[in-house]
């Protein structure tokens, strides 16, 4: 067994290759003459940075190479509109206001600032983006404002999203309002 190794395709992207034109001759090892193998339309691949060449009875044919530009396409059909769902839950962990619905269970509260929301189970957020953010600025006399809490936001199933909230000042987890925007 040989092993061979190749930059194909090469650094520029380009496949280089041979097609053979014709029948090929050749032995068949066991010493009672030539066969005719039909190798035309047979293509392999060659690594021309290598050395290696095309046979005498194989054309050079060259993939990926920048054709001329073609004509604009047709415009594609409109896509859906996007859906956004929010809901602003309160310090204590309940729902201060969503446009959406919020299942029985609304949100938990699992413990210092980490609260889940438990959406419409008539929804499948799988494919969809979630961003929490509070509405509290915090703004130092003569300073720029600063938001006091960093978010993050976690999809424990399809239906529900994980906010947990991390007080800059107190280096610690802090209930506060948050507001969860997701957006599908």
């Amino acid at each position: 067994m040989v092993t061979v190794f190749a930059d194909i395709p090469n650094a520029n992207g380009t496949v280089t290759g041979c097609i053979a034109k014709t029948q090929h001759t050749s032995g068949n090892g066991n010493g009672n003459g030539n066969n005719v193998v039909d190798r035309k339309g047979t293509l392999r691949a060659i690594d021309v940075a290598a050395g290696e060449t095309c046979l005498a009875d194989e054309q050079l044919l060259t993939f990926n190479v920048q054709g001329p530009k073609g004509d604009k396409g047709d415009p594609g059909e409109p896509g859906a509109n996007a859906v956004t769902y929010w809901a602003t839950v309160n310090a204590d962990g309940s729902i201060f206001a969503s446009n959406t619905t919020i299942e029985p269970s609304g949100t938990e509260h699992n413990g210092p600032g980490n609260y889940q929301v438990n959406f419409g189970f008539d929804k499948d957020f799988s494919n969809c983006v979630a961003v929490a953010q509070t509405t509290t600025l915090n703004v130092p006399p003569g300073g720029v404002p600063i938001l006091p809490f960093a978010t993050s936001v976690g999809r424990p199933s399809q239906y529900q999203f994980s906010v947990s909230m991390w007080s800059i000042q107190a280096a610690a987890f802090a209930d506060h309002e948050v507001t969860i925007t997701v957006h599908c």
